[in-house]
This record gives structure tokens, sequence and C-alpha cells, in this order.
């Protein structure tokens, strides 16, 4: 087919900009540095703080800083599923990209990073109201300073979901054999579905009225009538593997864990399919011990058997240099706690990146 590759790449970016139906820069914030406890306050009076325009340089090695900004919901968004993104520029080693733990109307709400750049504010948003947003930002250990760039989103879920099952295919015939029969075949279905697409009037409600066309035939016609059962079932359970020490602070891993881990409460709000399994008393520990709201999320979610604490040892031990003696205490120390706060009996030692195998 003449032209595919060119011509389904470009329709890919089309679509992927079409994911927000609307946009409007987020701008100003009354930002502090240093990561003083308590700043997520909607009554605290931030007037003396400085002010801080999005998309302007801040922090450097090891530095924080509290942003706080309220955030309108525009008439034009009624209705729409909203979001707070957050975009800062960085790669995805931790150490080179800042992270940011958000407080949504007071309470901890998740973790925006170089991987998570989306807040859900709302499923169907109401012109007026009102989120106080308050968010720490940490500029990890780089020796650099950072910008932050935000923005309040409206998302269309059907563009989304066609941008992926598209993209998904269409990365699939990049890695086919061209002259086989398969790679004609998903070829032919793909620029058919593509074809489907109101182009003519980008971002009408027409063009979104054919996406949803254009996604119904594409899951209809591949990827339910040419899947087939196969021997071997893949269950894709969510995990975010933490380093306890290595080349952090403890105060780091502790701040890490609340953020990744109110991700992963705020995803189970969102997708009722989504199941996590996370190792190490340890940070359980921490979480109780300076996040207590967040540890009873997490307690019920386990109570539900959608959050598997699961591991064994107390931390993903080294397994080289530690003692006989350590190891039979990683073991009773940690069972116990998961018994004893969880009841749950661990059964899976979890050791995927530590030495002495």
């Amino acid at each position: 087919m003449h032209f595919y590759k060119e011509k389904i790449a470009k329709r890919l970016e089309e679509i992927e900009t079409s994911i927000y139906r609307r946009q409007e820069p987020v701008t100003s914030f009354k930002v502090k540095e240093g990561k003083e406890p308590g700043l997520q306050d909607p009554a605290l009076n931030d007037s003396s703080w400085a002010n801080y325009t999005s998309g302007s340089p801040w922090g450097g090695y090891g530095k924080y800083q509290w942003f706080r900004t309220k955030l309108t919901v525009p008439k034009e968004f009624a209705g729409e599923q909203i979001a707070f993104r957050l975009d800062s520029p960085g790669d995805v080693l931790w150490k080179n990209s800042a992270e940011y733990t958000v407080y949504v109307n007071g309470k901890l709400n998740q973790g925006l990073d170089s991987f998570h750049h989306e807040l859900i504010l709302a499923d169907k948003a109401r012109a007026g109201d009102t989120y106080q947003l308050a968010i720490l930002g940490f500029n990890a250990l780089a020796d650099k300073k950072t910008v932050t760039v935000t923005k309040l989103v409206a998302i269309d879920r059907v563009a989304e979901d066609y941008y992926y099952n598209l993209k998904t295919a269409y990365d699939s015939t990049l890695l086919m054999d061209e002259k086989s029969t398969d790679y004609f075949t998903v070829v032919k279905l793909i620029n058919d579905s593509v074809n489907l697409i109101d182009f003519r009037q980008f971002m009408s409600a027409g063009y979104y009225e054919s996406l949803k066309t254009a996604n119904d035939y594409l899951a209809d016609n591949l990827y339910k009538k040419m899947s087939s059962k196969s021997e071997v079932i893949i269950d894709a359970i969510g995990h975010t593997h933490i380093d306890v020490a290595w080349l952090w602070q403890l105060s780091h891993t502790r701040e890490k864990s609340a953020r990744s881990f109110s991700t992963a409460v705020k995803y189970m709000d969102s997708y009722p399919d989504y199941i996590f399994m996370q190792s190490q008393p340890q940070l359980y520990a921490y979480m109780k011990e300076s996040y207590p709201e967040l540890y009873e999320k997490i307690k019920k979610r386990i109570a539900e058997k959608r959050w598997q604490p699961e591991g064994g040892m107390w931390v993903e031990a080294d397994c080289n240099l530690i003692s006989g003696e350590s190891m039979i205490r990683q073991f009773l120390v940690g069972k116990a706690f998961f018994k004893e706060e969880f009841n749950v009996d661990n059964k899976i030692l979890w050791l995927p990146d530590v030495f002495g195998y």
C-alpha cells in the first residue's frame, strides 16, 4: 500500500493532538522554597509568597519548592472530564527528572513525574467549581534547574482509546514480515479504519463521532475477530520498584512511596480492573507513620484484594553480604507485619533487583 507508513504516522500525530478537546494554560502560582510540612492547607495565607510563572526555571540539586494556585472551571469545560496537566523536562532516570506531590483541596491526591502527567479533577466538570492545588516539587538530584509547565485540559476518552488502539496495531505492523498475509490483512484493516475518520473539520463534533466509528471498526475487526486463544495466559499486575536505600536519602524513599502509592490508589478509582502489587513492609510502615490517610486507603484496597502486599522480606534484601541470621529475620519480621496489618500470609519471595542470587 503506497505511503502506508507515512500516512498512518501522520494521522496518529493528528489524533493525538485531539485527545484534549480543550486546554487552557495555568500560568500563575505562589511559591515558597523548601518542604515545610502543612503548606497544603487550603486556608493558608500565601499572599507573602513569591510569584511563579509557568515555564520559569526553579530548583537545583536536591531542592524542594511548594506551588499553590486556585483553579476555577471555565464554562467552556462544563460537562467534560477535566485534568490538571503538568510537564517538566528531564529524562526518565529519577535523579534527573523533577517529581511532584499534589494535594487537591488539602488532601493528598497523587504524584506527577516524567511518566505521569495528568491529574483528573472531575469526570464531569461543573462551570465555576474551584480546586485549591498545593504541589510539593522535588527537583531530584540533578545539578540543574528545571521548569514546570501546567495547563487545564478536557480529555476525550474515545480519541485517547482509539489513538492507543491504532498506535499498537500500527507499531506491530512495523515489526511484521511485509510479505506475509497477516501483514497485508492488518494493514488493510488499519487503513480502512483511518479512512472512516472525518478530518474535514478537525476536532468538530462530526470528527469525534467518526473517531468512535473508526475505533469500533478496529476493535471489532482486528482486536476481536483476529484474536485467537493461546495456551499462555498473561495477567498484567501494576507494580513500582522502589529502592529503600540506594543513591538517595531515606526521606526521599518515604516521599517517593507516597507519590507512587497515592497514584496507584487514584488509578483504582478510575479503572475498576486495575490491580497493584507492592513489596517491602518498610514502605508501608513509612506510610502508616507519615501519611496515615493514604495508609487507610491502601488497607481498604488490600481488603478488596485489588492491592497485593507481597514479598516476604522486610525489605528487598541484599542476599550476598548479609548473614543467615539477618536473612531469617527479614522473613520473620516481614511476614509478621503483613499478617498483623493486613491478614495476608506471603507466598512469594520478591527480589527483582538485588544482588547475591
